[in-house]
């Protein structure tokens, strides 16, 4: 059971008080996740559930048919050529033509993490993404491999629930263009319940009355409010009465609406967050109070979080822990954001000084590399892709992957199997000793009592029995005393 001096020593400081969401954030978002979830994990005697995603060796291919269009030319738009152009499209050749769009794509995302995606566009950064939300729509077209499991699940297992395990902003965003910011948050809210649940209630009874009452108050209080909470941690709240819009209806900016499209976002009681380019339209400032509320929600209450981004600035790719890097379809790095200078660095690319990492790391594989080669390196995808797989990061990666993917399907690793060779060789070993003395012994002493004489007649009577006093028999099944 979680120990209440930490509750009290807070309490005593400054205690958050509820009753609105300007009160609730009066000390800042970071302290309203402590206190919370501070409550909660006492409550439930153990830590807040956590999710962690992995995935190996996925590769994505698309068929998809392509016209010949050789016979097609541009005319003057006449009812003639329009017919003609009609006629030819119609009995114009079509072949089908192999698109792949991930290639052999290993990775985990780990909770209390925060996963940057960087690649350029068309690199397979959003179709990743929505294959681990659930929202990939699979077709007859599309060839999908690999394995994903969410806490060692299978994905197929979790298939209809991915969506209330993992939320999912899209690039696009679709609303209501009627409906009100504050309105448009409200009824998110209310779609995921618009409260505490009562399956959650039940699980907070396992503290003391004391530290039971204090978690319900507090999670009550943050969903009752968290409409509000989350105007405020977007900075919407000059705008929450304004109508969303759309390329029809005047309405907020476009920076502003896809803020709205991340609040949606944030409802319900999601274990994994992923985010596909949420800075477009916005600004430096406004993405890094974005991440850094993301971040807060990562640590505190054990969140799995991957956001992809084009270009971030230093300040922002600074609040990441990982980083993936796509390009093409290939993984060129999977690892810690700290290692990733020093990695390129032994591949022969050197990042200087004004440039920022982010970009640095963009450039790479394209024909704006040049300037950071120090030596021979590697310039297709593929290599790249190569040399990330020779390399000790992912060589420590893979052993961790392939014991991990093994004991999820109940097989033993390459550890069981070495200590369960040696035992079977040390047992073999005792066996076929054991069985080489007893043939031995049987063969001894069948040889003995099959000893035959050759006598001629009348010397019969000169054979003597060995005395018995000269030897001490042996006592076998076979053995009689002379």
């Amino acid at each position: 059971m979680a120990s209440s001096t930490p509750i009290d020593a807070e309490e005593e400081q400054d205690p958050i008080a509820y009753g609105s969401g300007e009160s609730l954030m009066a000390r800042g978002e970071n302290e309203l996740h402590k206190h919370v979830a501070l409550r909660v994990e006492a409550a439930l005697g153990r830590s807040l559930p956590q999710v962690e995603v992995r995935f190996e060796n996925v590769c994505i291919s698309a068929d998809i048919v392509m016209k010949d269009t050789t016979q097609t030319q541009i005319e003057i738009p006449t009812i003639a050529n329009v017919i003609k152009m009609g006629v030819l499209q119609i009995s114009s050749k079509k072949h089908v033509v192999k698109k792949q769009i991930l290639r052999d794509v290993s990775g985990v995302f780990k909770p209390k993490t925060m996963t940057l995606i960087l690649g350029q566009p068309g690199s397979g950064k959003s179709t990743l993404m929505k294959l681990l939300s659930g929202r990939f729509s699979a077709r007859k077209s599309i060839v999908l491999e690999g394995e994903v499991v969410y806490n060692g699940i299978p994905r197929h297992t979790l298939l209809t629930r991915l969506p209330q395990i993992v939320s999912y902003v899209a690039q696009d965003d679709n609303h209501l263009p009627t409906l009100s910011v504050k309105e448009t948050l409200e009824f998110a809210h209310a779609c995921n319940g618009g409260g505490l649940l009562k399956r959650d209630e039940e699980h907070l009874r396992h503290g003391d009355m004391a530290e039971n009452q204090a978690a319900l108050n507090a999670a009550h209080d943050m969903y009752k409010h968290y409409p509000d909470i989350i105007i405020r941690q977007l900075g919407l709240e000059k705008c929450q009465s304004t109508a969303v819009g759309d390329a029809m209806l005047r309405g907020v900016s476009g920076g502003e609406r896809k803020r709205v499209t991340t609040g949606e976002m944030a409802f319900g009681n999601k274990f994994v967050m992923m985010m596909d380019e949420i800075s477009t339209g916005l600004d430096s400032a406004s993405t890094f109070d974005i991440v850094s509320t993301q971040r807060s929600l990562a640590k505190t209450f054990g969140k799995t979080v991957v956001i992809s981004l084009l270009q971030p600035s230093p300040e922002v790719f600074s609040l990441f822990d990982n980083v993936l890097l796509l390009n093409d379809g290939y993984v060129m790095y999977h690892g810690p954001c700290n290692e990733v200078l020093g990695y390129f660095e032994k591949l022969g690319f050197k990042c200087p000084p004004d440039r920022d990492v982010a970009d640095f790391l963009m450039d790479l594989s394209t024909s704006k590399q040049r300037p950071y080669e120090v030596g021979a390196v590697p310039r297709m995808v593929v290599e790249f892709a190569d040399a990330f797989k020779k390399s000790d990061i992912h060589k420590q990666y893979g052993m961790q992957m392939g014991e991990y993917m093994l004991s999820v399907y109940g097989v033993p690793t390459e550890k069981y199997w070495l200590w369960y060779g040696i035992g079977f060789l040390v047992a073999s070993y005792v066996v076929f000793m054991m069985l080489s003395c007893l043939v031995l012994e049987y063969w001894r002493y069948e040889s003995l009592e099959n000893i035959s004489f050759d006598v001629e007649d009348g010397d019969a009577d000169k054979i003597v029995a060995p005395a018995t006093d000269n030897y001490t028999p042996i006592k076998t099944p076979k053995f009689q005393t002379p």
